[in-house]
């Protein structure tokens, strides 16, 4: 939740900000056309940071033993979406696929836990004010991983999971529209619901272990768009 506050006072910052300026401009363009109208697709690549808290709960106990661990990976893949530009305002959605090396492993009285990341998506609603051939936008909605989870008791038994994570994402980021090529800065927030497996121990004993994974993901993208489009001329009210 620390990021949270901080994501949502720089995007309402961001956008009270662009208000005055679209409107000082009195620029209206023909809906449905412009530098980011169309559908798009691209590839990406970046930086993620997996912030993970893990709680063991022997034979289900409400009180747990609490641990943390935190790792720093590289991220690429896939991405594609869809722009409708009305004079300055562009609104759109927009899906990624981002394989990673996300990892992390604690180390907690003799237990180990780890896990590893497979990839990363999001499905998003995309809202953005654009000045000419440039873009600042704002971006979230859902996000899914598949991640591969490891249980080490200590005591001789080994246990492992893969599991698909769900949650939210929120962020936002910079856009450059280069005749077909579209250019992107973007950087978002990802928190993933609480997972808790559960697994039977020998000779009887159970145990649950709970995963809180949130991320932080920086990344740069290129995209073509999927048409050409016909010149729009603009038009300036006094």
């Amino acid at each position: 939740m620390r990021f949270i506050s901080g994501s949502l006072l720089v995007a309402t910052v961001t956008l009270s900000a662009t208000m005055p300026a679209v409107a000082q401009t009195g620029y209206s363009g023909q809906c449905g056309s412009g530098p980011f109208s169309g559908a798009y697709v691209g590839a990406h690549t970046g930086y993620m940071r997996l912030d993970s808290d893990q709680t063991v709960r022997p034979n289900f106990q409400n009180a747990g033993q609490r641990s943390s661990g935190s790792s720093d990976a590289w991220m690429g893949g896939l991405h594609s979406g869809y722009n409708w530009q009305c004079g300055a305002w562009v609104l759109g959605g927009l899906t990624d696929f981002s394989w990673t090396d996300a990892q992390s492993s604690v180390l907690s009285q003799g237990q180990v836990l780890k896990q590893e990341y497979d990839y990363v998506g999001r499905v998003n609603g995309k809202l953005g004010v654009a000045f000419g051939n440039f873009m600042i936008y704002g971006t979230g909605g859902f996000a899914y991983a598949r991640v591969k989870r490891e249980f080490d008791t200590g005591l001789g038994a080994g246990f492992s999971d893969r599991d698909i994570d769900t949650g939210w994402n929120a962020g936002g980021g910079l856009e450059w529209g280069l005749g077909q090529w579209l250019v992107r800065a973007e950087a978002y927030y990802v928190d993933f619901e609480d997972r808790q497996n559960s697994y039977l121990l020998s000779p009887g004993g159970r145990s649950r272990v709970s995963w809180d994974d949130e991320l932080v993901v920086a990344k740069l993208g290129l995209s073509i768009k999927l048409h050409k489009e016909a010149p729009v001329i603009a038009e300036t009210f006094k």
